[in-house]
This record gives C-alpha cells, structure tokens and sequence, in this order.
C-alpha cells in the first residue's frame, strides 16, 4: 500500500513538474472541448466563428497567452450581441498575451 502512495505521489509530481516546464500547447481535446462549448454558446450556428476563434486560440496558446484569459475572451466574443462588444471583447483576447 505504501509503495502505491509512493508511486501515485511520484507520478502526480512528474506531471505537475512536465506541465510547468513544457512547452504551450493546444491539445486535440482542448480544441474538441472549446468547439463544442463554442457551438452551444453560439445556439449551434456559429461555426464560421468558433473554428477560426479555436484556430486563434491555439496560435496565442503556443505563444505564451494563458488558456483561462483566452477562454475567458473567447466565450465573450461567441455571445457578444453585436460588433463593437465583440470587437471589445477580441481586443480583450490581445491582451492576453501580456498577462
């Protein structure tokens, strides 16, 4: 029993440690995961917006931008109800990078 403590222990830290040390990254699953709530939020016809919104997200993920400010952002661009909210809300998503 100890020597499973001590294995789940090890392997919980290893991968906390690879999380923090590894590169950014946009995973297949993150990105099924944001279309489908992308389309839900959208009501289902907005798939013009959320792939090339998904598509954003991986490019400021792999430069740095934390994935909660962009999802964050993200979430206000799918329901923004009209250009200039929308517009506040991607200029809200730049600034990600600078968090």
């Amino acid at each position: 029993m100890a020597f499973k403590r001590l294995v789940s222990g090890f392997v919980v830290l290893s991968m906390g440690l690879a999380s923090c040390t590894s590169t950014p990254q946009w995973t297949k699953a993150q990105e099924k995961n944001f279309l489908s709530s992308c389309l839900r939020q959208a009501n289902w016809v907005s798939r013009d917006k959320c792939v090339p919104l998904s598509n954003e997200i991986r490019a400021l993920v792999l430069l740095g931008a934390p994935q909660k400010c962009l999802l964050a952002a993200a979430s206000e661009i799918v329901i923004a109800p009209d250009k200039e909210t929308e517009d506040a809300a991607r200029a809200t998503l730049e600034l990600c990078l600078e968090s």
